[in-house]
């Protein structure tokens, strides 16, 4: 998607009043943070954030300095993927790992989809942000179980009845 689609869309969300969401992959270095503002939730995994931030991210303090580099530029919350070891959250004066679901994946392509989409869902259902990105994890790691993207994903029914088995 061209970034000037992605700063009106940005642009058209804020001005009404439409939760806004971004995950910066695939990585474009032009992607200028200013624009941004105002912007929700950005999601990137350590190495899409050490690139928007030019700093190191690979230690938790690491990434939470990168975070609120970019939250300086007026973006609301910083939830990095993690991979196996999850997401971590960062927010104005409070930050938070919230771990994954032990899973052994057949396939990972597309588990950072998954759990942006299934995000976007989670965040208006769940009224507690650390809710949202567990359900989120859980999700992204039951793609992992089957090979390939899409038909990878589950659906809301799909998905509940999986976790059940799993606890």
């Amino acid at each position: 998607i061209p970034l000037e689609t992605v700063y009106y869309a940005l642009h058209l969300a804020r001005d009404s009043g439409t939760l806004t969401i971004l995950n910066p992959a695939p990585m474009n270095p032009s992607l200028d943070l200013d624009r941004l503002s105002g912007l929700d939730f950005l999601i990137p995994n350590e190495s899409e954030l050490s690139r928007l931030t030019n700093m190191p991210c690979k230690t938790l303090p690491e990434i939470r300095a990168a975070a609120e580099a970019l939250m300086v530029k007026n973006i609301g919350t910083v939830i990095v993927t993690l991979g196996a070891r999850g997401a971590y959250v960062v927010q104005q004066g409070r930050d938070y790992v919230v771990p994954p679901l032990a899973v052994e994946p057949v396939d990972t392509t597309g588990a950072g989809d998954a759990f942006i989409g299934s995000f976007a869902v989670f965040s208006q259902l769940e009224a507690d942000l650390k809710d949202a990105v567990t359900k989120s994890n859980q999700y992204a790691a039951l793609s992992t179980l089957r090979r390939g993207t899409q038909k990878s994903y589950l659906s809301r029914s799909k998905f509940l009845e999986e976790l059940k088995t799993l606890a």
